[in-house]
Protein backbone atom coordinates (compact mmCIF):
# COMPACT_ATOMS: atom_id res chain seq x y z
CA UNK A 1 0.00 0.00 0.00
CA UNK A 2 1.54 3.14 -1.25
CA UNK A 3 1.41 6.47 1.58
CA UNK A 4 1.35 9.89 1.01
CA UNK A 5 4.28 12.06 0.39
CA UNK A 6 3.18 14.60 3.00
CA UNK A 7 2.97 11.69 5.51
CA UNK A 8 6.06 10.34 5.00
CA UNK A 9 7.58 14.26 5.13
CA UNK A 10 5.97 14.62 8.19
CA UNK A 11 7.52 11.51 9.92
CA UNK A 12 11.18 12.16 8.74
CA UNK A 13 11.24 15.80 10.16
CA UNK A 14 9.66 13.91 13.52
CA UNK A 15 12.59 11.36 12.98
CA UNK A 16 15.16 14.41 12.15
CA UNK A 17 13.68 16.85 15.30
CA UNK A 18 14.02 13.76 17.85
CA UNK A 19 17.03 12.33 16.74
CA UNK A 20 19.47 14.80 18.92
CA UNK A 21 17.01 14.93 21.74
CA UNK A 22 16.80 11.11 22.25
CA UNK A 23 20.58 10.34 22.34
CA UNK A 24 20.84 13.41 24.66
CA UNK A 25 18.17 11.78 26.78
CA UNK A 26 19.39 8.51 26.81
CA UNK A 27 22.77 9.31 27.26
CA UNK A 28 21.98 11.28 30.38
CA UNK A 29 20.40 8.38 31.38
CA UNK A 30 22.57 5.59 30.93
CA UNK A 31 25.82 7.61 31.04
CA UNK A 32 28.49 9.08 28.69
CA UNK A 33 30.51 6.00 29.21
CA UNK A 34 27.48 4.66 27.05
CA UNK A 35 27.74 6.87 24.09
CA UNK A 36 27.41 4.31 21.64
CA UNK A 37 24.37 2.02 23.02
CA UNK A 38 22.77 5.03 23.14
CA UNK A 39 23.03 6.11 18.90
CA UNK A 40 22.78 2.51 18.49
CA UNK A 41 19.13 1.94 20.58
CA UNK A 42 18.15 5.37 19.45
CA UNK A 43 18.88 4.53 15.73
CA UNK A 44 17.06 1.36 16.35
CA UNK A 45 13.99 3.33 17.63
CA UNK A 46 13.70 5.76 14.41
CA UNK A 47 13.98 2.51 12.29
CA UNK A 48 10.61 0.98 14.07
CA UNK A 49 9.40 4.15 13.94
CA UNK A 50 9.69 4.84 10.03
CA UNK A 51 8.66 1.06 9.61
CA UNK A 52 5.57 1.48 11.95
CA UNK A 53 4.29 4.90 11.43
CA UNK A 54 3.33 5.44 8.03
CA UNK A 55 0.82 2.52 8.92
CA UNK A 56 -0.14 2.92 12.00
CA UNK A 57 -0.25 6.30 11.89
CA UNK A 58 1.57 8.83 14.15
CA UNK A 59 1.17 7.90 17.97
CA UNK A 60 -0.42 10.34 19.98
CA UNK A 61 3.23 11.27 21.64
CA UNK A 62 5.87 10.40 19.32
CA UNK A 63 8.65 11.30 21.48
CA UNK A 64 7.63 9.91 24.29
CA UNK A 65 7.16 6.40 22.06
CA UNK A 66 10.56 7.21 20.87
CA UNK A 67 12.10 7.14 24.68
CA UNK A 68 9.93 4.50 25.45
CA UNK A 69 11.19 1.72 23.00
CA UNK A 70 15.14 3.38 23.04
CA UNK A 71 15.07 2.94 26.70
CA UNK A 72 13.28 -0.65 26.68
CA UNK A 73 16.18 -1.93 23.97
CA UNK A 74 18.63 -0.32 25.63
CA UNK A 75 17.90 -2.04 28.87
CA UNK A 76 17.69 -5.41 27.13
CA UNK A 77 20.99 -4.65 25.59
CA UNK A 78 22.46 -4.20 28.81
CA UNK A 79 20.86 -6.68 30.38
CA UNK A 80 22.37 -9.51 27.99
CA UNK A 81 25.77 -7.86 27.95
CA UNK A 82 26.09 -8.40 31.62
CA UNK A 83 23.11 -10.48 32.76
CA UNK A 84 22.39 -8.25 35.84
CA UNK A 85 22.05 -4.80 34.51
CA UNK A 86 19.50 -2.59 36.46
CA UNK A 87 18.22 0.67 35.38
CA UNK A 88 16.81 2.78 37.90
CA UNK A 89 13.55 4.16 37.26
CA UNK A 90 13.28 7.50 36.55
CA UNK A 91 10.17 10.14 36.19
CA UNK A 92 9.05 11.71 32.92
CA UNK A 93 10.91 8.79 30.90
CA UNK A 94 13.95 8.68 30.43
CA UNK A 95 15.36 12.22 30.91
CA UNK A 96 14.62 12.64 34.71
CA UNK A 97 12.98 16.00 35.32
CA UNK A 98 15.40 16.77 38.21
CA UNK A 99 18.64 18.73 38.14
CA UNK A 100 21.01 16.21 39.61
CA UNK A 101 23.67 17.77 38.97
CA UNK A 102 25.56 21.18 39.00
CA UNK A 103 26.43 20.78 35.28
CA UNK A 104 22.73 20.37 34.87
CA UNK A 105 22.05 23.55 36.65
CA UNK A 106 24.10 25.85 34.57
CA UNK A 107 23.54 23.67 30.74
CA UNK A 108 19.54 22.53 31.35
CA UNK A 109 19.25 21.81 27.08
CA UNK A 110 19.59 17.92 26.64
CA UNK A 111 21.17 18.57 23.28
CA UNK A 112 23.30 21.32 24.65
CA UNK A 113 24.92 19.14 27.35
CA UNK A 114 25.60 16.50 25.26
CA UNK A 115 27.47 18.60 23.01
CA UNK A 116 29.74 19.51 26.06
CA UNK A 117 29.86 16.02 26.95
CA UNK A 118 31.13 15.48 23.23
CA UNK A 119 33.48 18.78 23.23
CA UNK A 120 35.35 16.66 26.22
CA UNK A 121 39.13 18.04 26.78
CA UNK A 122 40.29 14.45 26.77
CA UNK A 123 39.52 14.90 22.81
CA UNK A 124 41.71 16.69 20.01
CA UNK A 125 39.57 19.60 18.75
CA UNK A 126 38.62 17.42 15.35
CA UNK A 127 37.35 14.60 17.66
CA UNK A 128 35.00 16.89 19.30
CA UNK A 129 34.11 18.40 16.41
CA UNK A 130 32.69 15.24 14.32
CA UNK A 131 31.75 13.67 17.43
CA UNK A 132 28.79 16.57 17.78
CA UNK A 133 27.55 16.30 14.45
CA UNK A 134 27.33 13.00 14.43
CA UNK A 135 25.62 12.68 17.71
CA UNK A 136 23.70 15.55 17.77
CA UNK A 137 23.13 16.68 14.38
CA UNK A 138 22.91 12.84 13.02
CA UNK A 139 25.20 13.50 10.05
CA UNK A 140 26.84 10.84 8.41
CA UNK A 141 30.42 10.01 8.54
CA UNK A 142 30.09 10.86 4.59
CA UNK A 143 28.67 14.17 5.44
CA UNK A 144 31.19 15.00 7.92
CA UNK A 145 33.64 13.96 5.50
CA UNK A 146 32.84 16.10 2.94
CA UNK A 147 32.59 19.37 5.20
CA UNK A 148 36.04 18.47 6.41
CA UNK A 149 37.31 17.65 3.33
CA UNK A 150 38.15 14.38 4.51
CA UNK A 151 38.31 10.71 3.49
CA UNK A 152 34.81 9.05 4.67
CA UNK A 153 37.01 5.62 6.23
CA UNK A 154 39.15 8.44 8.23
CA UNK A 155 36.25 10.17 9.57
CA UNK A 156 34.49 6.91 10.63
CA UNK A 157 37.85 5.44 12.38
CA UNK A 158 38.01 8.89 14.08
CA UNK A 159 34.44 8.63 15.19
CA UNK A 160 35.48 5.17 16.61
CA UNK A 161 38.17 6.44 18.45
CA UNK A 162 36.63 9.52 20.05
CA UNK A 163 34.00 7.48 21.49
CA UNK A 164 36.94 4.79 22.89
CA UNK A 165 38.75 7.52 24.54
CA UNK A 166 35.36 8.52 26.35
CA UNK A 167 34.63 5.34 27.33
CA UNK A 168 37.65 4.43 28.78
CA UNK A 169 37.33 7.61 31.07
CA UNK A 170 34.13 5.37 32.89
CA UNK A 171 31.71 6.91 35.34
CA UNK A 172 34.00 10.04 35.26
CA UNK A 173 32.80 11.45 31.89
CA UNK A 174 29.59 12.44 34.15
CA UNK A 175 31.38 14.60 36.83
CA UNK A 176 30.57 18.07 36.24
CA UNK A 177 33.20 20.42 35.00
CA UNK A 178 33.65 23.65 36.80
CA UNK A 179 32.60 26.89 35.63
CA UNK A 180 36.55 27.08 34.41
CA UNK A 181 35.72 23.46 32.82
CA UNK A 182 32.72 24.77 30.66
CA UNK A 183 34.07 28.07 29.51
CA UNK A 184 37.11 26.52 28.11
CA UNK A 185 34.84 24.10 25.64
CA UNK A 186 32.60 27.14 24.42
CA UNK A 187 34.86 27.71 22.00
CA UNK A 188 34.70 24.50 20.32
CA UNK A 189 31.23 24.30 21.31
CA UNK A 190 30.86 27.46 19.07
CA UNK A 191 32.49 25.89 16.07
CA UNK A 192 30.52 22.84 15.94
CA UNK A 193 26.98 24.90 16.38
CA UNK A 194 28.63 27.00 13.38
CA UNK A 195 29.52 24.10 11.11
CA UNK A 196 26.08 22.54 12.10
CA UNK A 197 24.31 25.62 10.39
CA UNK A 198 26.36 25.81 7.48
CA UNK A 199 25.20 22.19 6.73
CA UNK A 200 21.61 22.92 7.10
CA UNK A 201 22.08 26.29 5.28
CA UNK A 202 24.12 25.04 2.00
CA UNK A 203 24.22 21.42 2.55
CA UNK A 204 27.47 19.42 0.83
CA UNK A 205 25.32 16.81 -0.81
CA UNK A 206 22.05 15.42 -1.70
CA UNK A 207 19.23 17.25 -4.06
CA UNK A 208 17.90 19.68 -1.27
CA UNK A 209 19.39 23.41 -1.39
CA UNK A 210 18.33 24.31 2.19
CA UNK A 211 18.18 21.29 5.58
CA UNK A 212 16.10 24.22 7.20
CA UNK A 213 15.66 21.35 9.93
CA UNK A 214 19.11 21.07 10.66
CA UNK A 215 19.71 25.18 10.76
CA UNK A 216 17.18 26.13 12.39
CA UNK A 217 18.18 23.78 15.37
CA UNK A 218 21.22 24.83 15.45
CA UNK A 219 19.77 28.67 15.72
CA UNK A 220 18.15 27.05 19.08
CA UNK A 221 21.69 25.97 20.57
CA UNK A 222 23.40 29.46 19.25
CA UNK A 223 20.57 31.01 21.09
CA UNK A 224 21.31 29.25 24.34
CA UNK A 225 24.75 29.57 24.46
CA UNK A 226 24.35 33.43 24.19
CA UNK A 227 21.59 33.21 27.02
CA UNK A 228 23.23 31.17 28.84
CA UNK A 229 25.33 32.55 31.80
CA UNK A 230 27.75 30.34 32.19
CA UNK A 231 28.55 30.14 27.97
CA UNK A 232 27.06 33.72 27.16
CA UNK A 233 30.53 35.06 25.60
CA UNK A 234 31.00 37.88 22.98
CA UNK A 235 31.84 35.39 20.62
CA UNK A 236 28.35 33.13 21.54
CA UNK A 237 26.51 36.75 21.21
CA UNK A 238 27.98 37.59 17.99
CA UNK A 239 27.51 33.85 16.59
CA UNK A 240 23.38 34.29 17.42
CA UNK A 241 23.76 37.25 15.52
CA UNK A 242 24.97 35.46 12.53
CA UNK A 243 23.14 32.55 12.35
CA UNK A 244 19.42 34.80 12.84
CA UNK A 245 20.45 36.89 10.12
CA UNK A 246 21.52 34.07 8.15
CA UNK A 247 17.90 32.29 8.68
CA UNK A 248 16.08 35.32 8.30
CA UNK A 249 16.77 34.96 4.17
CA UNK A 250 15.34 31.16 4.29
CA UNK A 251 12.49 32.02 2.36
CA UNK A 252 14.00 34.00 -0.08
CA UNK A 253 16.33 31.77 -0.62
CA UNK A 254 14.72 29.46 -3.33
CA UNK A 255 12.23 29.87 -6.27
CA UNK A 256 8.86 28.07 -6.20
CA UNK A 257 10.86 25.87 -8.39
CA UNK A 258 13.24 25.18 -6.08
CA UNK A 259 16.35 26.67 -7.58
CA UNK A 260 18.75 28.84 -5.72
CA UNK A 261 18.23 32.15 -5.61
CA UNK A 262 21.16 34.75 -5.22
CA UNK A 263 21.41 37.05 -2.69
CA UNK A 264 21.12 40.16 -5.04
CA UNK A 265 18.22 38.83 -6.30
CA UNK A 266 16.37 37.86 -3.31
CA UNK A 267 12.84 39.70 -2.71
CA UNK A 268 13.53 41.15 0.57
CA UNK A 269 10.16 41.77 1.48
CA UNK A 270 10.34 37.94 2.27
CA UNK A 271 12.96 37.84 4.67
CA UNK A 272 12.21 37.35 8.53
CA UNK A 273 11.91 41.01 10.28
CA UNK A 274 12.06 39.25 13.31
CA UNK A 275 14.84 37.48 12.48
CA UNK A 276 16.52 40.18 11.41
CA UNK A 277 15.91 42.38 14.58
CA UNK A 278 17.17 39.70 17.07
CA UNK A 279 20.14 39.53 15.21
CA UNK A 280 20.86 42.84 15.50
CA UNK A 281 20.48 43.17 19.19
CA UNK A 282 23.13 40.15 19.56
CA UNK A 283 25.00 41.79 17.36
CA UNK A 284 25.06 45.00 19.42
CA UNK A 285 25.50 42.79 22.55
CA UNK A 286 28.36 40.85 21.35
CA UNK A 287 30.04 44.57 20.96
CA UNK A 288 31.36 43.82 24.76
CA UNK A 289 34.29 41.55 23.03
CA UNK A 290 37.75 43.11 23.51
CA UNK A 291 38.72 41.24 20.33
CA UNK A 292 36.73 40.26 17.18
CA UNK A 293 36.38 36.76 16.30
CA UNK A 294 35.29 35.31 12.63
CA UNK A 295 31.58 35.31 14.01
CA UNK A 296 31.55 39.12 14.89
CA UNK A 297 32.46 40.04 11.34
CA UNK A 298 30.65 37.71 9.12
CA UNK A 299 27.67 39.19 11.55
CA UNK A 300 28.81 42.38 11.05
CA UNK A 301 28.76 41.48 7.00
CA UNK A 302 25.31 40.20 7.43
CA UNK A 303 24.27 42.90 9.15
CA UNK A 304 25.24 45.41 6.25
CA UNK A 305 23.04 43.38 3.67
CA UNK A 306 20.24 43.20 6.22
Amino acid sequence: MSEPADVRRTIDLLVRRERGRLVAGLVRRLGGQHLQLAEDVAQEALLAAMANWPYKGLPEKPAAWLATVARNRAIDRLRRETRETELPEEPGGIVGDGESTLFEARIQDPELRLVFLCCHDALGEMDRLALTLKLVSGFTSREIAQAFLAGESAVAQRLVRAKRKLRALGPSIDEAPSRFGIADRVPTALKVVYLMFGLGYAPRSGDRLVRRDVAMEALRLARELAENDSTSTPDAKALAALLCLQASRFDAREDPSGRLVLLREQDRGRWDRSLVDEGLRWLTASKEATTLSRYHVEAGVAAIHA
